[in-house]
């Protein structure tokens, strides 16, 4: 994923990777995609509202297990040969590891 969104970060093909994002988060559990530049600017995105300021980075996904928005927040640098070209933020769905946990600690209780 990182060599396809670098191919089209360095050629500037901000279409395709607009397609590349719808593609990647249909039916993945990803709740969305924000695609930005080496500047931070936006430049492709999926399952994100336009205009509306990303959440913070996460990096303790056993934290999120205390929350109840069904989501886990992250971003990872989008490089090519140690260049940063840009950064891709994404959210994944944590809604059906949240229904388990209340399953398990719900069979636990009844047994």
């Amino acid at each position: 994923f990182n060599a396809a969104l670098a191919g089209h970060l360095a050629r500037g093909d901000h279409d395709s990777a607009q397609k590349l994002l719808d593609s990647v988060r249909r039916d993945n559990g990803i709740a969305y995609l924000v695609l930005l530049d080496r500047g931070d600017r936006v430049i492709a995105a999926s399952g994100w509202e336009s205009g509306q300021p990303l959440p913070p980075v996460e990096t303790d996904f056993g934290a999120q297990f205390g929350r109840r928005d069904g989501r886990f927040d992250t971003a990872i640098d989008i490089e090519t040969e140690g260049a940063r070209l840009g950064r891709l933020h994404f959210g994944l769905s944590t809604t059906f590891m949240q229904s388990a946990r209340e399953e398990l600690v719900r069979d636990s209780l009844l047994t």
